[in-house]
């Protein structure tokens, strides 16, 4: 999983990688530590996938602002650069599974 802090290092993997899952949370949130767990399950899983994190007690806000971040967990499915699913709350892996 490559952790992100900045838009730029964000812009950089959508526009290079095919299905990245960006995984937004923070270390204090509950939620946050189940969806890791399911998150790190899927990545050993697909590697045709590129895992992204961001903790939004540790990146610049600007990247806070630009993901739209308004709770955590979040989750967003990007392909081909483009956006295609985002969601907030507790998920199970099934549902990120469905996702991708």
């Amino acid at each position: 999983m490559v952790e992100v802090k900045t838009v730029d290092e964000l812009q950089k993997i959508i526009n290079e990688s095919g299905v990245v899952l960006l995984k937004v949370s923070a270390s204090w949130c509950g939620p946050c530590k189940l969806v890791k767990e399911y998150v790190n399950e899927i990545e050993k899983e697909r590697g045709d996938v590129t895992f992204v994190d961001v903790d939004v007690d540790e990146c610049d806000e600007e990247l806070v602002d630009e993901l739209d971040v308004r709770g955590v967990p979040m989750i967003k499915v990007y392909k081909e650069g483009k956006e295609t699913s985002s969601t907030v709350g507790l998920q199970t892996k099934s549902q990120l599974l469905e996702r991708l």
